[in-house]
């Protein structure tokens, strides 16, 4: 069992390894599209002050 989740997250890991920027910037991208409004708004307050 542990061997097969082994196998299974390395073959997951060498797959993804070519597109950690890809990867790295959608997350980004969700990010800021979920929370974009509330950053704006704490940016907003703090220049203000």
């Amino acid at each position: 069992m542990m061997q097969t989740l082994q196998s299974a997250l390395m073959s997951l890991s060498a797959w993804a390894q070519p597109h950690l920027s890809a990867i790295a910037l959608s997350i980004l991208a969700t990010i800021l599209v979920i929370y974009g409004d509330v950053l704006n708004k704490q940016l907003k307050t703090l220049l203000r002050a």
